[in-house]
C-alpha cells in the first residue's frame, strides 16, 4: 500500500477510538441493520472499507460472496477498537473480521474491515455501493 502515511493517519482520525460495540450500536440504528464506512485514497477510491452487519440473513448471505472459511476470535466488542481489526486487514491477507454469536453458536453480528481492492470490490458489488 502506497499511500500508507495517509492511511494512518485516516484510521487513526476514523477509527483510533472506536470500539466494535459502537459500530453494532450504530448499525442496529439503521434501517438495514447495516454501517458501512471507509478511507479513501488521494484519487478517491476505498482503500480500507468497514461493514458491520447485524442481520442473519444479511450475514449468511456475505459469507460465501466472499468465500470466508472462518471468523475473527472471540474478542470484548466493547474493548476492542476498530483500528485494531483494520491494522490486522493491512498487515495480513487484506480482510480481517469479527463475530458475535448468539446462544445457539450462530453469527448474528459481524465487523468486516477490507484493505484490499479484490475484496473491497466484492463488498461493493454486492451491496450496491455507489462508488
Amino acid at each position: 500500500m502506497n499511500q500508507l502515511p495517509q492511511f494512518s493517519e485516516a484510521l487513526m482520525g476514523a477509527w483510533g477510538a472506536k470500539t466494535l460495540s459502537d459500530l453494532r450500536s450504530k448499525a442496529k440504528t439503521q434501517a438495514s441493520g447495516m454501517l458501512f464506512e471507509a478511507i479513501r485514497g488521494t484519487s478517491g477510491g476505498r482503500i480500507v472499507l468497514l461493514i458491520c452487519v447485524t442481520r442473519k440473513e444479511q450475514i449468511q448471505k456475505l459469507m460465501p460472496a466472499l468465500n470466508c472459511t472462518g471468523m475473527g476470535g472471540a474478542e470484548d466488542w466493547t474493548k476492542t477498537r476498530v483500528i485494531e481489526i483494520a491494522l490486522r486487514a493491512a498487515a495480513g491477507s487484506g480482510l480481517a473480521f469479527q463475530a458475535l454469536r448468539d446462544a445457539s453458536g450462530a453469527i448474528s453480528d459481524l465487523v468486516l474491515v477490507s484493505a484490499e481492492q479484490k475484496s473491497i470490490s466484492v463488498i461493493e458489488r454486492f451491496f450496491r455501493l455507489p462508488k
